[in-house]
């Protein structure tokens, strides 16, 4: 079986988007649990490290099904932004609420996802 070539006709890969500037506030610090989690120490947050706040607009949940499951591909825009918030969250020694150090993209989207939960119930 003939192998397929990955590189893209014309050979030069597209240009990169120009960088996100999502503003200059720092990350807050994580939240502490009472679980038992690694002794390892956070990485220290680098002080040119940026946050974002976003309005995020929300619904009341009807009698529809709600899945556990999310298959996502991402563009490339998403994609560095995953990238951007998996690194911060990682910087600033970020929990999820289990107490488990967010050590995955997916651990990356489960934080957001929990936080977001967390501002709309309090819980």
């Amino acid at each position: 079986m003939a192998r397929r070539s990955t590189k893209r006709a014309g050979g030069t890969p597209p240009a990169a988007p120009p960088p996100i500037d999502l503003g200059p506030e720092p990350l807050p610090a994580a939240e502490e649990t009472t679980e038992a989690a690694p002794a390892a120490e956070p990485a220290p947050i680098d002080p040119g490290q940026q946050s974002a706040i976003i309005e995020l607009p929300v619904a009341e949940l009807g009698n529809e099904y709600v899945s556990r499951h999310c298959e996502a591909r991402l563009n490339h825009r998403q994609s560095v932004a995953l990238q951007r918030l998996f690194n911060g969250l990682d910087a600033a020694g970020a929990r999820l609420a289990g107490g488990n150090r967010i050590y995955s993209r997916p651990d990356a989207v489960r934080w957001l996802l929990e936080q977001i939960a967390e501002a709309i119930d309090g819980k």
